[in-house]
């Protein structure tokens, strides 16, 4: 009898080692499985934070993608509107940022940004930037305002390509670039205390980098803006940075360009004086 209760008793301990032994097994599975649903969890986050991350990318760069091939030309009739800035690019007055057959203003606007307000007379046609400058055609004339240049070079003054690169009678009659002007600049009073500086050129009076008309004559091929010295116009509280007018013609032809005192350059340096007259410009 005694030997049938210490088997009975060795059987139970036996049961109870083997329970606990399966007890101890089953919680090292659990942490196992508890381990390894942690570790997919966080791979999943990781993966949707990335998708997040790349699509919010792609989505920026089709943004900059539009916003630079989405040109767009504006010519506003109702005086008392302030036209919003289109995105056309541009550095310098050309051609190229001329708009097909561009509507012409039936009455004065009042352009007005950021930087710059100014009244547009009927007849002339005008195309903006995103960037605050502003292109004025009219008769194959451009009139460019640049109220906001960041001065690329560190000459004082800023070089001649900076505000003429780009503009079409300007590269017509230079022929490498950048170069200075081809003769000495004509000085003339403008508006205010600013003065135009008029450039002519002939074949009598040029330079070896110089394009003149084959007939000998004296034609205009660019103005630009300025208070007495230098070609970019600088801010008081921003040195590195001014403003920049210029008058161009629309051809890359030589022969092309107006004479010397004809009739239609005058009277287009007279509207170019006035509409001048009411240009304020913000920054100071």
């Amino acid at each position: 009898m005694s030997q049938l209760n210490s088997n009975l008793s060795d059987l139970s301990s036996a049961k109870s080692e083997s329970v606990k032994s399966m007890t101890g097994v089953n919680k090292k599975m659990l942490i196992i499985v508890i381990i390894s649903l942690i570790i997919i969890i966080i791979i999943l986050l990781l993966a949707l934070i990335a998708f997040i991350i790349n699509r919010n990318n792609l989505n920026q760069t089709e943004s900059n993608t539009n916003s630079l091939n989405l040109p767009e030309s504006i010519a506003i009739d109702n005086p008392s509107s302030n036209p919003i800035p289109t995105i056309v690019p541009t550095t310098t007055p050309s051609s190229n940022y001329s708009p097909v057959n561009p509507p012409i203003t039936n009455n004065p606007v009042v352009y007005d940004n950021q930087y710059i307000n100014l009244i547009i007379p009927a007849g002339w046609t005008y195309t903006t930037t995103k960037m605050g400058d502003i292109n004025l055609f009219k008769d194959n004339y451009i009139l460019y305002i640049n109220p906001n240049l960041h001065q690329t070079s560190g000459v004082q003054g800023g070089r001649f390509g900076e505000i003429a690169l780009g503009a079409p009678s300007s590269d017509a009659v230079i022929k490498t670039q950048p170069s200075e002007p081809c003769m000495i600049p004509e000085t003339n009073t403008s508006y205010g205390k600013f003065l135009r500086q008029d450039l002519y050129v002939n074949k009598s009076n040029s330079s070896d980098n110089c394009n003149a008309a084959a007939s000998g004559s004296t034609n205009w091929y660019f103005s630009y803006f300025n208070q007495g010295m230098g070609y970019i116009n600088y801010y008081s509280t921003k040195p590195d940075t001014g403003w920049v007018i210029t008058l161009a013609y629309n051809s890359t032809n030589v022969n092309n360009l107006p004479v010397k005192n004809s009739p239609t350059l005058t009277s287009i340096f007279n509207q170019v004086t006035n509409i001048l007259g009411t240009l304020k410009l913000k920054q100071k």
